[in-house]
């Protein structure tokens, strides 16, 4: 791999926008120089997510692999990069540490001072999704840009198209985002790839047409969002309610603490023959992460089956996950009664007041976006069909979803929360543990499923010619190698296929695991998902 240029803007002298408190904790602080606008306090769930990111856990990152009939450059990426800070003020914020109130704030500064842009040359294909992972497991530094982009030149290789004889040379490219979650979610990282894929796509009808101008800046303008606490109905209601089972958390949370004591099962389906992890005490932890792509017709397939009896896209895809584990980890049906722990994301536009939030607005990891489910498997269900046991699933999933999709609000919007906002050394502690603990090796639970929908990154209406570029590869992932949910699954569809994303530790499975578990989970589609005719056929 070869660098043809050095970043625009340096990581690594942060430092320089450091200083250090009575707690030996990094904050950022601006030079007298810099231009600022302050803009409001972090909420109490920003906050959460920041501690947990300055602990190295859940850094986003999102990757897009693509071909291209008009060869492009690292500088025709920098256009659109730009123009997409234009549009949205959320990607031109970074967090200030206030000495007299000692409060975080967030601050619209230059563009430069929040981004970074790299230009990593020409890369092997094989290379890509390695060096993406390494990329979103260095996280983001406290005091450094909040989000990096990365443009990559992949060997050229010449296809056909339609199984016709003419051959159209394309040439190979690959871009990725590696994010604070505290700035985007999941479906504002979708919204990130979808809008620079749309610009390049537009630069590319443009080079086809001997089009020499670019687009400045963008016609659409976002500011900052709310905090979550002031958009969700009643909060102050769900806090209140929270407050004696979250003191009580609170508590033993610090028992534990002080008695270096973790009440932790170890996880039912590490004792299986097939997914043992690794246990290494105080691991040097990696990330790592497989794509399994769907075709259109398998993903048309997927939409008809799901309707026919009558699930969720979350439902029967969490199902089929959790049933292609299990299978895989116990070595076919016969698994024995157990459990699987499941963290389900959301939209969190669900929960807001209505009119809040402008549809194509990004919108901040809010924690509360979130519910947790724990999957029953029995024992005899090997004696069901599996396309039964799969629906089964499914059912109880879209079931839970439905009836809860208010109900866990309280929980996560509560005192508990409030408190680990404020105490960034009890987070740093209980991170600590969870990730050197025998019995609970990090995990919370065992999947996280999000399914942030469909990337529209070819519009007709902008775009013109659909063949201009095309999607080979796109990946989305959240870092929880170190601590948090063990296998991070995101679903994605671009240009009618579906693209399903499985981050995992590395130091725990190795990569051929993993690529035999994706393997299984396609045999389990293949064999589960079969729509009925339809009546008019």
């Amino acid at each position: 791999m070869s660098s043809n240029s050095s970043p625009l803007t340096s990581e690594d002298k942060t430092d320089e926008h450091s200083l250090s408190n009575g707690n030996n904790q990094r904050h950022f602080e601006l030079l007298p120089s810099t231009p600022c606008q302050k803009l409001r306090y972090l909420s109490l769930s920003e906050l959460t997510m920041k501690n947990l990111m300055d602990n190295g856990v859940l850094t986003v990152g999102g990757l897009c692999q693509f071909t291209s009939t008009v060869s492009l450059t690292f500088e025709d990426t920098i256009n659109c990069v730009n123009v997409l800070c234009d549009k949205y003020t959320q990607l031109r914020v970074n967090t200030v540490y206030e000495q007299h109130t000692k409060k975080f704030y967030w601050a619209k500064l230059p563009a430069d001072s929040v981004r970074s842009l790299h230009n990593l040359g020409e890369v092997r294909e094989s290379e890509v999704v390695d060096l993406f992972n390494a990329e979103v497991k260095k996280g983001v530094k406290d005091g450094g840009p909040i989000w990096r982009f990365y443009f990559a030149s992949l060997t050229p290789t010449t296809c056909s198209e339609d199984d016709t004889p003419v051959s159209i040379k394309r040439e190979k490219y690959c871009m990725f985002v590696v994010c604070s979650h505290a700035l985007v979610d999941g479906i504002g990282m979708k919204t990130m790839i979808q809008d620079l894929s749309t610009l390049i796509c537009q630069n590319i009808e443009r080079r086809k047409r001997n089009i020499h101008e670019t687009t400045t800046e963008s016609q659409e303008k976002f500011e900052l969002c709310p905090p979550y606490e002031d958009l969700v109905p009643n909060a102050l209601i769900y806090k209140l309610a929270a407050f004696p089972p979250c003191l009580v958390a609170d508590i033993a949370v610090r028992l534990m603490m002080k008695f270096d004591y973790l009440p932790f099962r170890h996880p039912e389906i590490f004792n299986s023959k097939h997914l043992k992890p690794n246990t290494v005490e105080r691991p040097q932890t990696q990330l790592k992460t497989v794509c399994v792509k769907f075709s259109q017709l398998e993903w048309s397939n997927f939409q008809k089956f799901r309707r026919q009896n009558g699930l969720t896209v979350t439902g029967l895809g969490l199902s089929l996950f959790g049933v292609a584990l299990m299978k895989f980890a116990h070595g076919g049906v016969k698994w024995p009664r157990s459990f699987l722990g499941a963290h389900v994301l959301r939209d969190p536009r669900l929960y807001f007041k209505r009119d809040e939030i402008p549809p194509g607005a990004l919108v901040g990891n809010y924690i509360a976006a979130g519910l947790l489910l724990v999957i029953p498997f029995l024992r005899r269900q090997h004696k069901q069909p599996l396309s039964k046991v799969v629906v089964d699933t499914a059912r109880f999933i879209t079931d839970e979803i439905r009836s809860n999709v208010r109900n866990f609000a309280a929980f996560f919007n509560g005192e508990l929360q409030s408190k680990l906002s404020k105490n960034r050394k009890l987070v740093g502690r209980l991170t600590e543990a969870l990730a050197n603990h025998p019995k609970a090796l990090g995990r919370f639970a065992m999947i996280q499923f999000s399914n942030v929908g469909e990337i529209n990154c070819l519009d007709p209406e902008l775009c013109g010619d659909f063949n201009a570029m095309q999607v080979e590869k796109c990946i989305g992932v959240a870092d929880q190698s170190k601590c948090g949910d063990c296998f991070c699954s995101i679903l994605t569809t671009v240009q009618g296929q579906l693209f399903w994303s499985i981050g995992y530790p590395a130091h725990m499975f190795s990569s051929e695991t993993i690529e035999s578990f994706g393997d299984e989970l396609k045999s389990v589609w293949n064999e589960v998902v079969q729509p009925a005719p339809d009546q008019n056929t």
